[in-house]
């Protein structure tokens, strides 16, 4: 295979990587090393732009033995905590070892006291033998807050996370370990993963699972943006849907789940945790690493959950934001002559001729889906009363809707919502006046409707001119009516909320990370690196990773590649049989069967280039196109057993480019955005380069996110251990 070797510079072409015979040995990767308590100046080769004023963080283990006691996996290792600081051009380099009990403990008895997902610790010489054997199975003693994956943030504070009940505060500055933090004081969960989803207000999502005398449960987190109070941490934290595993006793593993605007989608694997082997194993003294099991004879499925209700692939007619409310009422009436659904809300004041309303900034009203099998058109009625004689009625055409997304918000309210005093009238007045407000792409729109209603992901809608209740298509375009002061909404899918949810299955494939997922024309598209094989956690044992030679070739063989896929998950399945490429631009297909599920196939989201090395660690222009349709992801290529090049893929023509340098082995990268960017990859990338010999520096990679050429890089004379993810941190005034 022809090779081309890319250093520094790289241009958008096809790149044939070498089938290499052999791979360096990198056993000085996963050995302990010291901390860096104190910063330290980085040497500058390049220019390092002024505009990048903040830290990269990293996460990974780091120290690998307590006495004459030394772990098995490589995710046991005490975690080590990098801050690679950028300001004015210069950059500097700390780490400290995560404080943590299990890290104090070890240390204090110089010994392994904690055990690990790979090593079960030995037991306490004092206790008696009942002590010992009752201990094992006191969970929340055994689970450690050695929390070395990844830096997640809640209500604007830093954590350190990995995937038990355990999450530790630190300082992002100082590295400084602070607070211990229990999920399980707030909601029933075990634990939760280290990928959690971020909504533009700062309202957190995540995924744990919950162990209890039903079984296990799956289970959607939804953590507050702000807190009530300085010492918060995850007060308010709610468990919005809890799913049932297809095998009670054999939950799926998953490190990290998918996200739109409107909803989340949970990839169950056929990479099962073994309850009943978990049992066994604390009797019989194993570690938890050993009940872990692939089994590709099920499926891979997908289950879609909707942010705002909580329901498995159900779905809201609409949602009603910014409504000036006091009291509502809600009823439905049919019209079967007509085939319309109409419903009407009433929003009242408290007596009459008082106008008590208040402004309420969240979800006020949400209808969820009413069930009416013999419609396929919706029309919603929405009056509002301000006093005895005043009315303003909204009027909303749904036809074939399906699902919902803001289709108009207010940045911030006008004035007169600011205030309740006299809120009732006046808002009823200003619905009438010729004030306009622009929406954002859709036409003009009312002040009031602006902000008033909105949609939670309706795909296919046009906007019609408002009209009496025989309406008829118009102008794409949203037109205000000075008589009515709404709008209506055509929107050509389907709105029947399942009365059972549809699962969409796919064959058996292994995921750790998503790389994106958006909405788009009534279909989740979800994209995400695969596996074919989940047996790829065995194989990262300490022991496998200090080989050299051919035993090290062995093992990187045993190691299956991770490549991009895509899949097309259509909201509607109303329609029987095939549903071959819901959408024009991916040869992703799903078909609904005779037993009601939906069998999806992928798109592959890369060329021949990818072969022999796949892609993982993906990173996207995460504050921009997270949730959005998006061109381009970044992430290592692993021509080795970790990763040996950072790639960047354009999804939409599968081409990719290439850093690599020999010897060198490049974290995850980690995108930062340059002031005032306009397309999608403008900005750099930011990327610890490590190596293990001992004649070259560790370096803080710094990569022209667009063309992928060096810009600089800032070289350490220290060794560092290869680690799991980070974050960027702005550096604020």
């Amino acid at each position: 295979c022809f090779v081309l070797v890319v250093k520094k510079w790289c241009v958008w072409e096809r790149v044939c990587f070498s089938t290499q015979a052999n791979v360096e040995c990198i056993a000085p990767l996963f050995q302990t090393v010291q901390e860096t308590p104190q910063p330290i100046p980085a040497k500058i080769r390049g220019a390092v732009p002024k505009w990048i004023q903040g830290s990269l963080l990293r996460n990974g283990p780091g120290r690998f033995e307590f006495g004459n006691d030394k772990y098995n996996h490589w995710f046991d290792g005490m975690a080590l905590m990098h801050n690679f600081h950028i300001e004015n051009g210069s950059v500097t380099y700390m780490s400290k070892f995560l404080e943590s009990d299990a890290y104090i403990k070890n240390k204090t008895e110089n010994r392994i006291v904690c055990s690990e997902f790979g090593t079960l610790a030995a037991p306490d010489p004092c206790m008696s033998v009942y002590d010992r054997m009752k201990s094992r199975f006191d969970f929340k003693k055994v689970s450690t807050d050695n929390c070395s994956v990844n830096y997640v943030i809640y209500k604007g504070d830093y954590y350190v996370s990995t995937e038990t009940n355990f999450i530790r505060k630190v300082d992002p500055a100082s590295l400084k370990t602070l607070d211990k933090v229990d999920w399980s004081k707030f909601i029933a969960v075990n634990g939760a993963t280290a990928h959690p989803h971020y909504d533009p207000d700062g309202t957190v999502y995540n995924m744990g699972n919950s162990y209890g005398k039903e079984g296990t449960r799956y289970n959607i987190i939804r953590v507050p943006p702000q807190k009530s109070s300085s010492g918060e941490t995850l007060e308010g934290a709610q468990v919005i849907c809890s799913i049932n595993p297809e095998e009670k006793m054999k939950p799926a593993y998953y490190h990290s789940f998918g996200m739109s605007e409107n909803y989340v989608v949970f990839v169950e694997q056929p990479l099962r945790l073994n309850i009943m082997k978990l049992l066994i194993n604390q009797i019989r003294g194993k570690s938890f690493a050993g009940i872990m099991s692939w089994e590709p004879k099920l499926n891979t499925v997908f289950h879609v959950i909707n942010k705002h209700t909580g329901k498995v692939n159900c779905f809201p007619l609409i949602s009603i934001h910014n409504g000036l409310l006091y009291n509502c009422r809600i009823h439905g009436l049919q019209d079967k002559k007509k085939g319309f659904a109409i419903f009407n809300i009433l929003i009242r004041p408290l007596s009459q001729g008082h106008c008590q309303f208040r402004y309420v900034e969240n979800v006020s009203v949400v209808i969820h889906c009413f069930f009416c099998p013999l419609t396929k058109h919706k029309i919603c009625k929405l009056s509002k009363k301000s006093d005895f004689n005043t009315k303003t009625r909204l009027q909303i055409l749904i036809k074939r809707a399906l699902s919902m997304s803001v289709l108009a918000v207010w940045d911030s309210p006008p004035d007169w919502l600011r205030h309740s005093g006299a809120i009732g009238s006046h808002g009823c007045q200003s619905a009438n006046q010729k004030r306009e407000g622009a929406g954002p792409g859709w036409g003009s729109v009312s002040e009031w409707t602006h902000g008033a209603v909105t949609r939670l992901g309706l795909p296919h809608s046009k906007l019609l001119a408002v009209g009496a209740l025989d309406w008829k298509e118009g102008p794409g375009a949203l037109k205000r009516d000075s008589r009515r002061g709404g709008f209506r909404l055509l929107c050509k899918t389907n709105c029947i909320e399942q009365k059972h949810p549809v699962n969409f299955h796919t064959k058996a494939f292994s995921t750790f990370h998503q790389i994106n997922a958006f909405e788009d024309q009534g279909c989740i598209v979800l994209d995400l690196c695969c596996q074919d094989n989940g047996e790829a956690v065995g194989l990262f044992e300490l022991q496998n990773l200090r080989k050299s030679g051919e035993a090290l070739n062995e093992v990187y063989k045993s190691v299956a590649k991770a490549y991009p896929r895509r899949f097309v998950i259509p909201l509607d399945t109303s329609a029987k049989g095939d549903l071959t490429q819901p959408l024009n631009y991916s040869t992703a297909t799903a078909e609904k069967k005779a037993d009601g599920k939906v069998w999806c196939t992928h798109e592959n989201l890369h060329d021949h280039t990818l072969d022999s090395c796949g892609i993982e660690f993906p990173q996207i222009n995460y504050a921009k196109y997270n949730t959005k349709k998006y061109q381009f992801f970044y992430g290592c290529g692993f021509q080795h057993l970790v990763g040996d090049s950072l790639i960047k893929v354009d999804v939409e023509t599968k081409k990719a480019k290439v850093w690599k340098e020999d010897g060198f082995y490049p974290s995850e990268p980690i995108f930062v955005p340059s002031p005032d960017s306009v397309e999608e990859d403008d900005g750099v990338l930011l990327s610890a380069v490590l190596t293990p010999h001992q004649d070259k520096s560790t370096f803080l990679l710094i990569l022209n996110a667009k063309d992928f050429t060096e810009i600089a890089r800032a070289e350490v004379p220290l060794q560092i251990p290869y680690g799991f993810h980070g974050i960027f941190v702005p550096q604020t005034n």
